[in-house]
C-alpha cells in the first residue's frame, strides 16, 4: 500500500493512503463519494479555507499541481471540468464541511452545460483566461464565492445569490451526468468507482 510521505502524522487516516501525487504546497486525492470516476481533489497542504488564502509560493506550487492533475485526468478520461466551493468562514455550508482549500477536478461533462445552469442562479464576477492567471492576481476573498473552468481553457468566478445550496456545483453535475443522487458526498457511498480512480490514476502517474 503506498502512502504519503509528507502528510502529517495526524492527517494519514483521512489521506495516506488516496494520495495519487504530492508536492510540498498541494496533494491529489480520488474524492470519497465521488460522482463520476476519475473524480478527484486537489487540496492546498497548508490548511486555509480557500485558494484565494495561499501565499505567492504556495499558489504557484498549487498551480502546477493542478496543471499536472488536470492533464492525468483528462488523459485517462476525457476532458473535465475544475471547480471551488470557495468558503471563507469555518463550517459554512457551501464547503462540503470540509474545511481546507481544495479544487475538484471532474470528467464527464461539458463546461457550458454547467455555466448555463449557474447562470441562472448566481452572477458571474470575473473571467480569465486559465486557473494559473486567476490564482496569480486573485486577491484575499472577503465573501463565499463559486470558481469553475475546464482543464485548458477560461476560469470563471461567481458570486452566490439567495439561498446559498450545499455542493453547489457538484448538484449541478450529478443531475447532468444521470446521477442525481449523488451530488452529497457523504451520502454517496462509491467506494468502487474512488478505488478504480485510484489505480487508473496512480499507475498513470508512475508511467
Amino acid at each position: 500500500m503506498v502512502r504519503s510521505k509528507l502528510i502529517p502524522p495526524a492527517e494519514r487516516e483521512a489521506f495516506g493512503y488516496r494520495v495519487i501525487a504530492e508536492t510540498r504546497e498541494a496533494f491529489c486525492v480520488p474524492t470519497l463519494g465521488p460522482i463520476i470516476e476519475g473524480h478527484c481533489l486537489v487540496f492546498s497542504r497548508r490548511s486555509v479555507l480557500n485558494l484565494t488564502l495561499l501565499d505567492a509560493v504556495e499558489r504557484k506550487g498549487y498551480a502546477e499541481m493542478v496543471r499536472a492533475m488536470a492533464e492525468l485526468v483528462e488523459t485517462a478520461y476525457g476532458p473535465s471540468v475544475v471547480f471551488e466551493h470557495g468558503a471563507v468562514e469555518r463550517g459554512d455550508r457551501i464547503g462540503c464541511g470540509v474545511d481546507r482549500a481544495h479544487l475538484h477536478v471532474l470528467p464527464g461533462v461539458e463546461l457550458s452545460r454547467v455555466l448555463a445552469v449557474l447562470d441562472t442562479k448566481h452572477r458571474r464576477i470575473g473571467e480569465w483566461a486559465t486557473f494559473s492567471e486567476w490564482l496569480t492576481s486573485a486577491p484575499p476573498a472577503d465573501r463565499p464565492y463559486i470558481l469553475i473552468g475546464s482543464t485548458g481553457d477560461e476560469v470563471l468566478m461567481y458570486e452566490y445569490c439567495g439561498p446559498r445550496e450545499s455542493q453547489c456545483v457538484r448538484r449541478i453535475v450529478a443531475s447532468l451526468v444521470g446521477r442525481p443522487d449523488s451530488w452529497d458526498w457523504r451520502e454517496a457511498k462509491d467506494d468502487h468507482i474512488m478505488e478504480r480512480t485510484l489505480e487508473t490514476l496512480r499507475g498513470a502517474a508512475v508511467e
